[in-house]
């Protein structure tokens, strides 16, 4: 249960009959929500979920998501939050992007370590270093021979023109016109290579 010097006033509560356990939400005087559920068991999970919308097939939340992990204002070193999950007995963090939000996780073994680890995960989330450098080699960029490339534009590259993403990617276009659940949240690479730091910052 969170303080009362945590700046969180619950919402209510409401009881899971398939877990018997309570959900309690909370909200941060930012805006913020938190959903507490105290399962048993060795591993404590958090997911941090924030809202996004794709306003073109550019794929902005998802390179936002990969570049969120490159560093923060607090702890600008890549790699320091993953090396900091292990020491808190953590397979890592991970991350998705869907159609309405991006999706932030972290599990560790016990209450300790995700009290440790939270806090740098959120400053991650949060306040994102956003280099032009950590862009270019995250996102995408011209090699030496002329050719693009980056993590997300090759994630993409792999995966646009499978029969899954085809036929979801049409399906959202047909059902969802005119709103962003009907552009591709990860990117086409046609449009990831037009999209610029300064449009994700």
């Amino acid at each position: 249960m969170p303080s009362s010097s945590s700046g969180l006033v619950k919402l209510g509560s409401v009881h899971l009959d398939a877990l018997g356990q309570d959900l309690v939400t909370y909200q941060h005087a930012s805006g913020i929500r938190v959903a507490l559920c105290p399962i048993p068991g060795p591993l404590c999970q958090a997911d941090i979920v924030v809202a996004t919308e794709c306003a073109n097939d550019t794929g902005l939340p998802h390179c936002l998501e990969h570049l969120v992990f490159m560093g923060s204002k607090h702890y600008p070193d890549r790699g320091y939050l993953d090396k900091l999950a292990s020491l808190c007995v953590s397979q890592g963090t991970n991350a998705w992007t869907d159609r309405d939000h991006t999706a932030y996780n972290a599990v560790t073994a016990g209450e300790p370590g995700l009290r440790k680890l939270l806090p740098v995960l959120l400053d991650h989330v949060m306040h994102p270093t956003l280099s032009d450098e950590q862009f270019a080699t995250e996102v995408c960029h011209v090699d030496g021979e002329g050719r693009l490339r980056g993590v997300v534009y090759s994630e993409m590259q792999g995966r646009e023109a499978t029969e899954d993403d085809l036929q979801d990617n049409n399906a959202y276009m047909l059902l969802y016109p005119n709103s962003g659940y009907a552009y591709e949240c990860g990117g086409l690479t046609p449009h990831i290579a037009t999209l610029s730091n300064a449009e994700v910052r």
